[in-house]
């Protein structure tokens, strides 16, 4: 097999065959995209007194049994609440049972990532983060962390998704100038401006594509109350966005962020993800930029973003990484 990411019709024929199986009913029509599988969480929520990470072997049942302060129920019709400032692990319907040459990487949905929720995949005995090798046969875990807002969870809810990987599927600087040279030949751009005029020549730095925060003068961006009430995320289009966010204008061409504080900004570019050909990924820490999460974007399927003068994949700063598809 050669490298890329799987495509959906291989993640339905990783279902079809026992490698991807559920306690539940995985609902192909919702929770399998063009490059990536929605993951579900199961009935059962532990508050912990830490995080952790497994030890090489270690069963998480083994952990729970330490560091589980109290266990509670998301499948009662009110699910459960997730305080800010606290972890909690949740076992996921799904489990894996992965063939040799396939492994998987984890990231939050960017719905999730926009409430400042921390959300990473543990697994059995595997002892780094939104990690599976290929082989791994076992339960999958999110251990999820609000940092600005309590929200309410339900079993069923999706928070995170995962992609299948063969190889190391990742281009390098030449071939994403390469891949530009062949989309500007086709009349197609990988990034617009904010006015939708198209960008010839990327910025292409440390393997990626730089993508910048927009501070020009009287940009709206949205700082995070610290007082809220919970947010009900099985509740869409509910809420108005002042409960939750001071609505300001930048000012000097700069923001201020404070400690333990969450912006919402946006981007200079639009990018346009090729059908058919590459996925991308967010760089979600860059020391060159600062110790600090810029973005929770994470993962963008094929032919994600801009069309036709639609703005529809408008991004956060940072750096995206370009990746092959099977």
């Amino acid at each position: 097999m050669k490298p890329g990411i799987l495509t959906d019709k291989n993640i339905l024929d990783l279902i079809s065959k026992g490698n991807i199986l559920t306690t539940a009913t995985i609902d192909e029509k919702s929770q399998v995209q063009p490059n990536t599988l929605d993951l579900t969480l199961g009935p059962k929520a532990y508050k912990l007194r830490s995080s952790f990470l497994p030890r090489k072997g270690e069963r998480i049942e083994d952990v729970i049994s330490k560091l589980s302060a109290y266990d509670f129920n998301l499948a009662s019709d009110g699910g459960g609440v997730l305080e800010k400032g606290i972890s909690y692990l949740i076992e996921l319907n799904e489990f894996l049972k992965l063939p040799v040459g396939i492994q998987c990487c984890s990231s939050p949905k960017s719905s999730i990532g926009r409430l400042d929720v921390l959300v990473r995949l543990v697994s059995e005995g595997i002892s780094s983060f939104d990690k599976i090798p290929e082989g791994f046969e076992g339960k999958l875990y999110l251990e999820v962390t609000p940092l600005s807002f309590p929200i309410r969870v339900r079993s069923g809810n999706s928070l995170a998704q995962v992609r299948f990987i063969s190889g190391n599927p990742i281009l390098n600087e030449d071939e994403i100038s390469s891949l530009n040279r062949e989309e500007l030949s086709y009349g197609r751009y990988l990034l617009y401006d904010h006015e939708g005029k198209p960008i010839t020549s990327p910025e292409i730095c440390n393997g990626g594509l730089v993508l910048t925060a927009d501070l020009s003068e009287g940009v709206v961006i949205y700082r995070s109350k610290k007082n809220t009430k919970e947010i009900d995320l099985s509740k869409k289009h509910h809420y108005d966005i002042e409960e939750f966010f001071e609505i300001q204008r930048v000012k000097n061409h700069e923001i201020i962020i404070n400690p333990n504080e969450f912006i919402l900004a946006p981007g200079k570019e639009f990018i346009s993800i090729p059908q058919q050909s590459v996925c991308a990924e967010m760089i979600a820490i860059d020391l060159s930029i600062g110790s600090f999460r810029s973005h929770y974007a994470g993962f963008f399927d094929s032919g994600f973003g801009f069309r036709e003068s639609e703005l529809v994949g408008h991004n956060q700063h940072n750096q995206l990484n370009l990746e092959n598809m099977f």
